[in-house]
């Protein structure tokens, strides 16, 4: 049950209060059913069970990063965690396609400015300062005093 909490993305304090698994400990069970599911990837190799092989690479994938399946394509981004993946999920961008797509003044917004650079280039937008472009009006929060 702790497992599937886990990869349901709920956080270390429900953890905790839950299963009584302190953030130390949560690490070592982790480490222990990577091993596990290695083992049996390995397993599954040699007995060619090759359709389970990519589901037990998938949840290795998911327990390590403690994440839905539907997070999957973010995660495999540099500096991308649970965390940013759901936060780019829930504004939209849910695939790598979606990033090229994206603005970079948008990414800059959920992630940070130097992260949202690091994303767009592992996606092949090399942007350097003066590639990058900021559509006026598209401002959030307070106007300019000339704006009245």
């Amino acid at each position: 049950m702790f497992f599937q909490d886990w990869i349901n993305e709920k956080d270390e304090e429900y953890l905790l209060e839950t299963y009584n698994i302190r953030p130390g400990e949560i690490r070592v069970k982790l480490e222990l059913a990577d091993w596990l599911l290695y083992s049996s990837e390995e397993l599954a190799k040699l007995l060619s069970f090759h359709p389970l092989i990519k589901e037990i690479v998938k949840m290795r994938f998911r327990l390590k990063h403690g994440a839905k399946e539907e997070l999957l394509p973010l995660l495999k981004l540099k500096d991308i965690g649970r965390v940013r993946s759901r936060i780019m999920f829930k504004n939209g961008i849910r695939t790598i396609t979606d990033v090229k797509n994206a603005e970079y003044t948008k990414l800059a917004y959920l992630l940070g400015k130097q992260v949202a650079l690091s994303v767009k280039k592992q996606v092949g937008q090399d942007l350097t300062p003066e590639k990058i472009e900021i559509k006026t009006n598209k401002r959030k929060g307070q106007k300019n005093i000339k704006d009245f």
